[in-house]
């Protein structure tokens, strides 16, 4: 089973796809993505990786939601959609 955990990743890597490209890894084995936080510099690359469920904490997953159904938030509407549809809280 191939997890990839994204923590604080910065703007000067590659996106998640292509960095796990670069390590030898095709990305449709990943089993899933762990996200620490819901940051732009985190969740957005995860658009890029349909189709693998993402585990995140419980408050990331309320604020998608919210985000998602038209309400204020962090992250950005995309992003909450996909968080939403492929999020899993991590403590479950």
């Amino acid at each position: 089973m191939l997890l990839l955990l994204l923590a604080a990743c910065g703007h000067h890597i590659p996106a998640p796809e292509e960095a796990v490209r670069r390590a030898g890894v095709d990305p449709s084995a990943l089993a899933g993505a762990i996200l620490s936080h819901g940051h732009f510099d985190h969740l957005g690359g995860l658009l890029d990786l349909s189709g693998v469920p993402i585990w995140a904490p419980a408050a990331e997953l309320a604020e998608a939601a919210a985000v998602a159904a038209g309400g204020a938030g962090s992250l950005l509407p995309a992003e909450a959609r996909a968080l939403v549809s492929r999020g899993q809280d991590c403590l479950r």
